[in-house]
């Protein structure tokens, strides 16, 4: 987590955020006050959750209390799915991560802002 206001504003910030975590980030958030009704939810194949690391991120959620859901997913979505998911959305701002080609974007999204790995950006 990074230091100063951005991580202090992180308790404001969680209760109306969607966020992308890795297990080793539940311990920093959960010191900087950001899990309170907090809820993890699994998109990925359920045969992850099976695994060593997948079970330790479970019993990682419930030892701080996250409620843990998991959704069927397949695949990657398209460029035509990930556009109408946008619209429907309408976010203010619009991060795209996990991708080689983020430039793409652009053209596809409004409100797009990109963010290099590490890098704080006000929401």
């Amino acid at each position: 987590m990074g230091e100063g206001a951005e991580a202090e504003a992180l308790p404001n910030e969680a209760a109306r955020s969607v966020m992308i975590i890795r297990p080793w980030m539940l311990r920093d958030l959960e010191r900087a006050g950001a899990l309170d009704g907090a809820v993890a939810v699994w998109s990925q194949w359920d045969g992850y959750l099976k695994d060593e690391a997948g079970t330790k991120f479970v019993e990682a959620c419930a030892a701080s209390s996250i409620r843990f859901e998991t959704i069927h997913k397949s695949g990657h979505a398209d460029p035509h799915d990930l556009k109408r998911f946008s619209e429907a959305v309408s976010p203010k701002k619009l991060v795209p991560i996990h991708t080689f080609h983020p430039e793409q974007f652009d053209g596809l999204f409004a409100n797009v802002v990109r963010s290099s790995d590490g890098e704080w950006f006000n929401a």
